[in-house]
């Protein structure tokens, strides 16, 4: 079986040009750029992963260099975390059997999902990358893509988080859904 990795599909999209959805949401982007100081990105399922489509971080003043990935498994990442708080327990169901994730883990990512389905975003730390670095997600409305916001948590606390960034990535949501994303 074939599928087009990222760094295909985005050689590709360099060659043939955004279209007009994905320049909008570019837009919508660079918008937080100012705003938010950090770095925002857009993410898509993509299997049983998510992977980062778009994102602002030429524009954004705070740059991240430790966050250069651009694929992470669906039940270990903020974006698939939300993710997967907006699915069915059956669509969950099987994410969690493609997953390398053992009884442990998987018990802490059920708590994680849930957690993010009564917030209506997620919290993500990524200790391997950085000790201190964490991303915001939240569910683009209608179910298709994510917004993150990566940012080192002694920086950005999470209350801070919530007040400051939560209500702007909402905002931009919005935005988003409107072109289908």
């Amino acid at each position: 079986r074939y599928s087009v990795t990222p760094k295909v599909a985005s050689l590709a999209r360099s060659f043939v040009g955004k279209s007009p959805k994905d320049a909008a949401i570019q837009e919508v982007l660079n918008g937080l750029a100012p705003e938010l100081k950090w770095p925002t990105e857009y993410l898509v399922p993509d299997g049983h992963s998510m992977c980062i489509v778009m994102n602002n971080r030429d524009n954004a003043p705070i740059k991240l260099r430790l966050f250069e990935r651009r694929r992470f498994p669906m039940l270990q990442s903020g974006a698939g975390i939300i993710y997967a708080a907006s699915r069915t327990a059956k669509e969950v169901a099987v994410i969690e059997a493609a997953s390398s994730l053992n009884a442990d883990q998987l018990s802490e990512v059920r708590q994680q999902v849930s957690q993010a389905a009564q917030k209506q975003y997620a919290i993500y730390r990524y200790r391997d990358l950085a000790l201190n670095l964490s991303v915001i997600s939240i569910l683009v409305p209608g179910g298709i893509g994510t917004l993150s916001v990566p940012h080192f948590d002694d920086v950005l606390p999470e209350d801070k988080a919530e007040t400051v960034i939560l209500p702007k990535l909402r905002a931009a949501a919005k935005q988003i859904a409107k072109f289908g994303g």
